[in-house]
């Protein structure tokens, strides 16, 4: 079925040689506006790698909508750099390349636009609280020949198309909004004329490039703001816009504010084909279908059951830039996943840092961290690593394809190290999807795999390394110096992620970073119906919906979580973090930030207040989640026999699985 992503299409006058689209994403490698030559490397990159559309952006049509690293096409200046991209990007592959033309509207800040922001009404939102400035009909006007403009010069550059964005909660879409748009004349009040603002800029955009240039639209499938819209008005505007000369509606989730997931590791994959689908019945032109697609084969379903023509994979191309070239091979199974983790993308945005991936330590550095063969006079090193977690197998990895003679030792009888546990968690499962292609892909290395044996001193100076990398994870700490962490009621949250402790009554987390949120979550989906009952029970009519609700949500024990800092899973990502927080809260997990633990026995935990005040949590269960203590042991005792050791990923400093990986690759570049 995956061959149905690489028939071309047709889209107006751009034909594309296959089905894979990657969307316009903020990758911050462009200061000024200026195409630079990370960008050029990066994109190049997945061009080679197969894929059939990219769309570069957001590009800023003029000053006050724009924002922080944006592609400049507000100036001609702007021309000669984009031109030369596509030419660098497009030289003997059939990619073709778009520009999308971005203005912020509300969601611009002044700080960065150096202007006050504009919008239809003037209404702060909740991504960004500063009040616009409402738009005259002039500011319409300016605005919408702005869009023209941009299109005109990405023609020029030799750019095979535009789309203009009117999802997520942006200029356009603030016009269609009845939550962001209160005004009283053309551009306001009944559908028709809140669609009017996006209706001429497509109409005015198409009149001035003419037959030469594609013409996209980006749109929400549905808002998920309360008042905004649904899927049925969704495709009512999509309709409107393919009317006015849209040549393809790009289909994506709803606004940056709604409080709904879109991206994270939590929203199902696919959960959203279904407002592709919406909008697919609704027009005769293409439909790209976006978010959580990345499995060829349910990318290729969606496909096949007319849901969408295209499919748009973000993240997972900068996971893996070679995935349409892999998949088209028939080898699905060595395509680096995404596993939807922001740790090296969106969380990056919000940091205003140079997006890379957790998992793809090239990605953002493609023409800077290359994997080079030995070179004439440069002799193989035999290598030894030490544990065959993220940051272990890929440090192997580079190692051999670099030529080095590489042995790998896992104490375990199986491959992917913390990942096991990190992926138990609600909504965490795609670390163990990781954990798979890590095990698969042990089996395509040029290594000498040791798993089940322990490495020792012995066994490694029997290896006679030159070089040797220490991966050998942490394991839970253990405070001694906590009365009461050795009563039998107190285990690890390990040995609850792992399946192997069977808790009594109520609980309570001690520990409220990342592991010891997560622990809480799992606690209450077991304690809560499975979704195929909830499923069950609707179809069925056995309960009403709100009751179905109230089973899905509703513990039997008490879960509490305990911490000393005044935030809990403030080690998480941005991007992350807001997601467990709203689960936590669903699922009434009580959270007691700013709190320390005095003693844990047999009625619960002592816990001492801001106030000072001494208080006890009852409870039968008590989950310790305190952090991580390396395991460098073995690292000393190699280096005091003289040899040549890298301690990375949690031995060194237990962190984030890109962390990890990073380490792991750039060692075995040094070696």
């Amino acid at each position: 079925m995956e061959h149905l992503l690489f028939e071309p299409i047709q889209i107006g006058p751009m034909a594309i040689s296959n089905r894979i689209v990657m969307p316009a994403m903020h990758l911050n490698y462009t200061m000024g506006g200026e195409v630079t030559e990370q960008l050029t490397s990066f994109y190049r990159a997945r061009a080679l790698g197969g894929v059939g559309l990219i769309i570069i952006g957001g590009c800023a049509i003029d000053q006050v909508g724009g924002g922080f690293f944006l592609i400049g096409l507000s100036e001609d200046r702007f021309i000669p750099g984009l031109t030369r991209f596509v030419e660098e990007v497009c030289d003997g592959v059939e990619t073709k390349v778009c520009a999308q033309l971005y203005h912020g509207g509300r969601y611009s800040f002044s700080n960065l636009v150096q202007a006050q922001p504009i919008a239809p009404s003037p209404l702060g939102s909740r991504y960004n609280p500063e009040i616009p400035r409402e738009m005259t009909l002039e500011d319409i006007e300016t605005v919408q020949q702005a869009f023209v403009d941009a299109a005109v010069r990405a023609k020029k550059a030799g750019l095979h198309g535009v789309e203009i964005l009117a999802s997520a909660g942006y200029l356009i879409a603030q016009f269609l909004s009845p939550v962001s748009n209160q005004r009283s004349d053309a551009y306001g009040g009944v559908f028709e004329n809140r669609a009017r603002f996006g209706c001429e800029i497509i109409e005015r955009v198409k009149a001035a490039v003419g037959d030469e240039l594609a013409v996209l639209v980006r749109v929400a499938g549905a808002d998920f703001v309360p008042g905004g819209h649904t899927n049925d008005e969704s495709a009512a505007a999509a309709k409107l816009f393919a009317e006015a000369g849209a040549d393809c509606i790009d289909v994506t989730g709803g606004w940056h504010e709604s409080r709904v997931p879109q991206i994270t590791m939590g929203v199902p994959e696919g959960a959203y084909t279904y407002l592709a689908a919406g909008i697919s019945r609704a027009v005769e032109v293409p439909v790209i279908a976006s978010n959580r697609l990345g499995d060829p084969v349910l990318a290729a379903q969606t496909l096949a059951d007319g849901s969408a023509d295209l499919i748009a994979m973000g993240r997972p191309l900068i996971s893996d830039p070679e995935l349409p070239r892999k998949v088209a091979a028939d080898e699905i199974e060595s395509v680096r996943p995404c596993i939807a983790c922001n740790q090296g993308c969106f969380d990056h945005v919000f940091r205003a840092s140079p997006v890379g991936c957790a998992l793809n330590p090239q990605a953002g550095h493609e023409s800077k961290r290359r994997i080079t063969a030995l070179g004439d006079g440069e002799e193989p090193q035999r290598v030894v690593v030490i544990g065959a977690g993220p940051g272990g197998i890929e440090a192997a990895r580079v190692a051999a394809a670099r030529g080095h003679a590489v042995t790998l030792f896992e104490s375990r009888e199986e491959a992917g190290g913390a990942l096991w546990y990190a992926g138990a968690a609600p909504g965490r499962q795609d670390f163990l999807r990781y954990g798979t292609y890590l095990e698969a892909l042990l089996d395509t290395l040029q290594v000498d795999l040791r798993l089940g044996e322990e490495a020792t001193v012995a066994s490694v100076l029997a290896e006679r390394p030159d070089a040797v990398v220490v991966a050998a994870g942490a394991e839970p700490l253990v405070p001694e110096a906590l009365t009461g962490s050795a009563h039998p009621n107190v285990v690890t949250a390990e040995r609850v992620l792992s399946g192997r402790a069977i808790l009594r009554g109520d609980v309570v987390v001690v520990g409220g970073g990342a592991v010891g949120v997560e622990t809480a979550l799992l606690l209450a989906e077991r304690d809560t119906i499975a979704p195929e009952v909830a499923a069950f029970l609707l179809k069925n009519d056995a309960e009403s919906p709100e009751r179905v609700k109230e089973l899905l949500t509703t513990t039997r024990r008490r879960i509490t979580v305990v911490d000393l800092l005044p935030k809990l899973a403030g080690d998480m990502g941005k991007t992350t973090r807001w997601t467990i927080m709203q689960e936590m809260n669903r699922y009434g997990v009580i959270t007691l930030p700013k709190t320390e633990v005095v003693a844990l026995d047999e009625r619960g935990v002592t816990v001492r207040r801001e106030d000072g005040g001494d208080s006890v949590l009852a409870c039968q269960t008590v989950v310790l989640a305190v952090g991580y203590r390396p395991r460098h042991e073995l690292a000393t005792a190699l280096e005091a026999q003289g040899l040549t050791v890298f301690t990375i990923g949690d031995a060194k400093t237990p962190r984030k699985v890109g962390d990890a990986v990073h380490e792991g690759f750039l060692t075995a570049l040094s070696i």
